[in-house]
């Protein structure tokens, strides 16, 4: 972590009492900077706000918007943003402090948090020669008010994460409890089949990544059918055309192996990198 700011002030720690650490209460979004500018800001934005209203959750939102925009500034004075080059944004914001016990105030001060981060640089050449995944026995969380939403409890992802350490394989799919695959640990799920762009429904589980809406978007608008569906069987995976996962600090990367299957880096996985080729609020 290069720098990190609790409510409008440098600091990394937050109070023992806060929602967001005693019961993961809150919401976040990771977003790519490109020569320190956030990539697809509006849309993450727009997440956060749609989250927050799920949650029952009010924040400021020229508050942190203000508070964002003098974070950037000062990272660039402290020549933590380099131009040409790619860095990580990731937005905190929890239902702040609490007693203890569930039930929350109405009148609650939301805790904002900012950090920003190095970017892999193993991620590009990922984007490039595409990746090897597999397929976790840990199951996705399955909870229809929660769905969509990047809410702070990730504790389905972080196991079914620790169950592989072959650094060869760089991303786990997660199935729900009819063995149907949702998306990936830290990703969305795209396949191609018969040229219908296809990719699971989040609507019973799973995130509603901001890079998946702007995919179904840019095809879309390119004349490409592309659909939420039902989330895949296994076999409906393998028989694919092209494979590929996204999330906004990656892109997409293409994949190329899952178990004994394998697929090329197809045309319009290819395509569909260069249409959502990062640019400042799209």
């Amino acid at each position: 972590m290069k720098n990190a700011w609790v409510n409008g002030e440098a600091s990394q720690t937050v109070s023992l009492l806060d929602r967001g650490l005693t019961y993961g209460d809150g919401l976040f979004a990771t977003l790519l900077l490109k020569s320190g500018r956030p990539c697809y800001l509006e849309r993450h934005l727009e997440r956060l706000r749609q989250g927050a209203n799920r949650l029952r959750m009010s924040f400021d939102e020229a508050l942190l918007r203000a508070e964002l925009a003098a974070f950037l500034l000062e990272s660039e004075r402290k020549g933590l943003l380099v131009p040409d080059c790619l860095s990580v944004l990731k937005i905190m914001l929890t239902r702040g402090m609490g007693d203890r016990g569930y039930r929350f105030s109405n009148h609650h001060v939301c805790t904002r948090i900012l950090m920003l981060f190095e970017h892999s640089s193993r991620s590009q050449q990922s984007s490039l020669s595409g990746i090897c995944i597999r397929l976790c026995s840990t199951p996705i969380s399955v909870n229809p008010s929660l769905a969509g939403i990047k809410h702070l409890n990730r504790l389905d992802c972080v196991l079914a994460r620790s169950e592989w350490d072959n650094p060869d394989i760089q991303e786990g799919l997660m199935l729900n409890q009819q063995q149907r695959i949702v998306e990936g640990t830290m990703s969305n799920i795209f396949i191609v089949h018969q040229g219908v762009l296809l990719t699971p429904s989040v609507e019973q589980a799973g995130v509603a990544g901001v890079m998946r809406a702007v995919i179904l978007d840019r095809a879309s608008r390119k004349g490409i059918q592309a659909l939420e569906v039902e989330p895949f069987t296994i076999d409906q995976l393998m028989q694919a055309d092209e494979v590929f996962v996204c999330n906004s600090v990656i892109g997409i990367w293409p994949v190329i192996q899952c178990d004994a299957a394998s697929w090329p880096v197809g045309r319009m996985t290819r395509c569909l990198q260069q249409w959502i080729e990062p640019s400042h609020d799209q």
